[in-house]
């Protein structure tokens, strides 16, 4: 019954902590762009179009920050400065032409071309019920590659460029970026600042000191 009621009033106080945060709060959309970001250093073995999925999904995020930004109006930045600094940056610029190809499916239009590479990280035995060999299986890595400013990175690399820009914004006019103040958590221990290297284990790409 005690464990029961430590339960209870640890969902009453996650609830009360969502309570706290706006519905158009810029920070809640911030928090997905970094929680997307934060699964390809922690995910390898994705479906067959899985991460081609999710790194549409993150772009879109990263883009549609523009909207949080203009609907939140706690803090300075309108949507025609979002805009203006989207403009100025292919990382985000790039982000862009993808939400908006993937909704009208002009994509290919848009020159945003990305190339899966796999390899083989480990395999398995498949057993029956009288532990007889059915099959070995392989296990494959899948990582995502974007080409971009003339080269070819990998998305995860991408994904921390385009929150180094938009941290660049949001710094400017005074807004924080700290996970602890984001109202949100992350898994794992992350540090306060990081870079971006892509195996940084921050998902907001701030450099170690």
């Amino acid at each position: 019954m005690r464990k029961n009621r430590r339960l209870i009033l640890g969902l009453q106080e996650v609830r009360g902590a969502h309570r706290e945060r706006s519905v158009s709060d810029w920070r809640e959309q911030y928090g997905r762009i970094l929680r997307l970001r934060y699964q390809w250093g922690t995910r390898t073995c994705w479906p067959e179009e899985g991460v081609f999925d999710h790194f549409y999904a993150f772009a879109k995020a990263c883009y549609h920050l523009v909207d949080w930004l203009e609907n939140d109006k706690s803090q300075p930045i309108r949507r025609a400065q979002a805009n203006r600094h989207v403009a100025t940056s292919p990382a985000l610029t790039l982000c862009r032409d993808i939400c908006n190809g993937t909704k009208h499916g002009v994509l290919e239009t848009k020159d945003v071309q990305t190339e899966r590479r796999t390899r083989v990280i480990g395999g398995y035995t498949e057993l029956d019920a009288n532990r007889e060999v059915i099959r070995e299986r392989l296990v494959h890595e899948q990582r995502l590659f974007v080409h971009f400013d003339g080269d070819s990175i990998p998305a995860a690399t991408f994904a921390i460029r385009c929150i180094e820009e938009w941290n660049r914004l949001l710094a400017a006019e005074g807004l924080d970026t700290r996970t602890e103040a984001l109202r949100f958590s992350l898994p794992g221990d992350l540090p306060e600042s990081g870079s971006h290297l892509e195996d940084s284990g921050d998902p907001a790409g701030r450099r170690p000191e």
